[in-house]
């Protein structure tokens, strides 16, 4: 089995990880909300928890609402008629006011080493201790702005291979063949948050001798990509 094909398994892995990761984190955000606000809020939309649930799933849509009117009325005259016609010629206007989505819902780049050798485990768990990561939720490591504040985090770090992630005691007794950082943008943070993100691959990657590559694994992680996301991002910022 080729490299690329080792990798692209790998990187699934973890993206499945930091999915179910990503909506527990936003449940939880959901919970704080409603507590500062100090509403009632579970008799209008119900239990919103997907917790061990694949995204889209039957559970996950039967929390969304559809919202519509009667239909129109064909016994209608022509004269009543010609409101919403003045506001079908009103449309493209309004629509091209709002903020096309560029962006992606995940930020991933990967770190191994150019000759395919595994990290040493230790110098791996040094890093993460060094750089002020948090060992939490799903066996991963997490960059938070706040370590007292679960729904601040910046990005997560993952095992780039199956199972995607890591055992705290032992990391440092195996080899670690390489690791996923990943970003779930942030309202507001997402440039910022991506930027920090990048700034510790890169201090990753002179520490442990590796490379950082893009998602899938066939190039390295360069300027004009690096432009490409913080263009997307900038645009989700903004909306």
């Amino acid at each position: 089995m080729s490299t690329k094909i080792i990798l692209l398994i790998g990187a699934s892995a973890v993206v499945l990880v930091f999915i179910v990761y990503a909506v527990i984190i936003n449940n939880r955000r959901f919970a704080g909300r409603r507590r500062r606000y100090n509403k009632d809020l579970h008799s209008d939309v119900g239990d919103l928890s997907l917790s061990g649930k694949e995204p889209g799933s039957a559970d996950e849509e039967s929390t969304l609402r559809t919202l519509g009117g009667e239909g129109p009325d064909l016994a209608a005259k022509p004269e009543e008629s010609a409101a919403p016609a003045k506001e079908q010629e009103d449309a493209p206007v309004n629509e091209a006011k709002k903020q096309e989505k560029i962006w992606q819902d995940f930020y991933i780049v990967n770190l191994v080493k150019a000759d395919g050798t595994p990290f040493d485990g230790y110098a791996v768990k040094t890093g993460f201790e060094s750089h002020g990561y948090i060992f939490g939720d799903y066996d991963i490591y997490h960059c938070l702005d706040n370590v007292d504040d679960k729904s601040s985090e910046k990005f997560a770090v993952g095992n780039l291979y199956k199972p995607g992630t890591f055992s705290e005691q032992d990391v440092n007794s195996y080899a670690v063949r390489g690791l996923s950082f990943m970003m779930q943008p942030r309202k507001g943070a997402g440039v910022r948050n991506f930027t920090s993100m990048i700034k510790d691959a890169s201090e990753f990657a002179r520490e442990l001798g590796a490379v950082v590559i893009n998602q899938d694994g066939s190039a390295k992680f360069d300027d004009a990509l690096k432009e490409q996301y913080l263009k997307e991002l900038a645009a989700f910022d903004a909306q």
